[in-house]
C-alpha cells in the first residue's frame, strides 16, 4: 500500500493534468473566431469533465494537507475553477447562437407564424 505521501503525489499528478485539460480547453475557447455548434459543446463538455475531475481531486488532495498547505492550495485552486466557470459560460453563450429553430429545421406540424403587425417584424 502506498505511503501518505505516495498517494498524495499521485493525485496531485493527476489534479495537474485535469489543469492542463482546464488551461487548453478554455485557452482554445477564447480563440473561437467560426465555431460549429459540435466545436462549442465538445469544448463545453470537456470543460465541465475536467472541472468536476479537478473538484473532487481537490476535495482529497485538501484531506492529506495541513492548515497551511491547505490555504495556499485553495488559493490556486480557486483560479482554475474561475477559469474553468467563465469558458463553459463562454461555450454555453456560443451554443445560444445556435439554439434557434430556422425553417429548415421545422418539421412538417411545425409551422412558421407571420407578423401580424410591422411593427413586430425585426426588420422594420
Amino acid at each position: 500500500m502506498p505511503t501518505m505521501a505516495e498517494q498524495l503525489h499521485n493525485l496531485k499528478g493527476k489534479r495537474t493534468r485535469q489543469r492542463t485539460n482546464i488551461t487548453r480547453f478554455s485557452n482554445s475557447s477564447h480563440s473561437f473566431t467560426e465555431t460549429t455548434r459540435d466545436d462549442y459543446k465538445h469544448y463545453k463538455g470537456r470543460l465541465e469533465e475536467a472541472l468536476e475531475h479537478t473538484l473532487k481531486l481537490d476535495d482529497t488532495i485538501h484531506d492529506f494537507l495541513t492548515d497551511e498547505e491547505y490555504g495556499e492550495d485553495v488559493a490556486t485552486c480557486e483560479e482554475y475553477v474561475e477559469t474553468a466557470k467563465r469558458a463553459i459560460q463562454k461555450a454555453g453563450r456560443g451554443l445560444e447562437k445556435f439554439n434557434f429553430t430556422a425553417p429548415d429545421n421545422l418539421t412538417p406540424s411545425q409551422t412558421l407564424s407571420p407578423f401580424t403587425t410591422a411593427r413586430e417584424c425585426p426588420l422594420h
